[in-house]
Formats: structure tokens, sequence, C-alpha cells
């Protein structure tokens, strides 16, 4: 695991910085990615209501003593849904720095549809005011698109405050989601994987891959802009009228490869 991936880790507190809220990680030098309910929380309202794009919060960054508490303000959210399916986007918000200030981040990577299941993972989040380190394994997809976690030697209620925490699969050695613990039923820990992430916020597919050392030629480059713009539409259409889990997730991580693709062309 890179010394970027402690760096990334954001902290979340409340107004008046007496209590910790959740957590959140650096996507880019400029970006950072947290749950909704946690910076709904941080203002102190319900996070199925909207929250002003702009609005801005104090995020410190803990295990990297280089970064001093930062000013973000929010730049895409999407609110807490009460009853969730998997065309549902929700529960996720991305933050811009303000100022000249460059964040370390850690790689991501997009896992195909199975690529999850029985994955062993390592995570670290603001259970407690000096966060905590901790393990588990990927349990399966759920009916919403996520993918529910085990971890390790916890009980539900110790879960409070991960929410927004990079999940590092051990495997794959990289970022493959976001950890939201949320109360349905109980207080369980899940985890939002890259693909859906990027379906909600494409700009995560820019920040995704460096600009390219060279440039095809201009007429070759507008061609396969347009085939794969063509392709994302028909993805998104079908994606839209599947009813199967398994399918609707084989398509996201399809969807999330032609944004990042289209990106990349966008930049080069």
């Amino acid at each position: 695991m890179p010394e970027a991936f402690d760096h990334a880790i954001a902290q979340f507190l409340n107004a008046d910085g007496s209590r910790v809220i959740g957590t959140g990680f650096a996507v880019s030098p400029r970006h950072v990615l947290t749950c909704t309910h946690v910076i709904a929380s941080v203002l102190g309202q319900d996070a199925r209501l909207p929250i002003p794009l702009g609005t801005a919060f104090t995020v410190l960054f803990p295990l990297n003593p280089n970064v001093p508490p930062l000013t973000l303000r929010l730049h895409t959210t999407f609110p807490s849904v009460d009853q969730p399916d998997i065309h549902t986007l929700e529960d996720m918000s991305l933050l811009e720095v303000e100022g000249m200030v460059s964040l370390p981040y850690a790689p991501r990577q997009v896992l195909p549809d199975s690529g999850h299941h029985g994955q062993a993972f390592y995570t670290y989040g603001f259970n407690r005011h000096g966060g905590s380190w901790f393990t588990g394994q990927c349990a399966g997809v759920v009916a919403e698109g996520w993918v529910q976690l085990q971890v390790d030697n916890v009980s539900d209620e110790s879960l409070n405050g991960l929410s927004g925490a990079p999940v590092w699969n051990t495997q794959a050695n990289a970022i493959t989601g976001m950890l939201v613990a949320k109360r349905r039923g109980n207080l369980r820990s899940y985890m939002i994987p890259i693909a859906r992430l990027i379906r909600a916020l494409p700009l995560l597919a820019t920040l995704e891959s460096p600009a390219t050392a060279s440039t095809p030629c201009q007429m070759a480059a507008n061609q396969r802009y347009k085939l794969l713009k063509t392709k994302l539409e028909r993805l998104q259409a079908q994606y839209d009228l599947e009813t199967r889990v398994e399918e609707q997730m084989r398509m996201e991580k399809l969807i999330a490869e032609a944004q990042a693709s289209l990106a990349q062309l966008e930049k080069g």
C-alpha cells in the first residue's frame, strides 16, 4: 500500500470541531470524495435534502503532517435515498480544494463484476478522533449495486464514522471503491464500486488517467471519439432497460470504461 493512501485520507468534523463525523479521501491533487450523508451531518441537515454547490467545508488530513486544515467547496453531489435500486445514484459527493494546494492520492481500479467477491481489503476511517485501521473481505453485490463488506472484528456500531473511507483491495493493489456505513434496518458496511462512482461523477474518469504523452492525428481522434460517444449512449440506454443485477454491474463497468476513454480523448 503506497504512502499516498495514508496521506490522502481526510477527516470531517462537526461545526465546532469537537466531534468526528466521517471520512473522505483525495482522488486527485484537487478533489476529495466522501458520502453525502457525511457532509450533511457536518451541516446538521437531512442527507436527503439538496446541499448547495459551493458550500464550504474545513477538512483535515491527520495522517499527512504536510497538509494543514483545508477549505473545500462542494463540486457535485447526489443526496441519500431511502429505497434505492440498481439505477439510483446516491450518497456521493465530490469537493474541490480552495487555493494552490496539491494533495497526494492513491491509484484506483475498476474491477470486473465478479472481481469483488471474496477479495480482501484494508481501510482507514474515523470511528474515533484518532482513526482506526480495518480489514475484511468483500462479501458480494447487493440489489442497489453496492458491494456488501464483511469488516473483521467490529460491532455494527463501531462502523460509525467510516463512511467515505477508501477501500484498498489487496489483490488489485489499488482503491476499488468508497465505504458507506449506513443504517438500513441495522448499521452495515458497503462499498460503492469505482465503476458506479465514475458513472455518477464523470470527472473522476478525467482524474483517473494522466494526459497521454502523444496525440494521434486529429481526424483519427475525432472518429474514435464519435464511435465511443455512440457506444456510451447505447450502453446507457440498455442499462436503463436492464433488470438483471449481474448484467447491470457488467454494463456499469463498460460505461465507466467508455467514459474514461472519452475523457482521455478530450484531454489529448
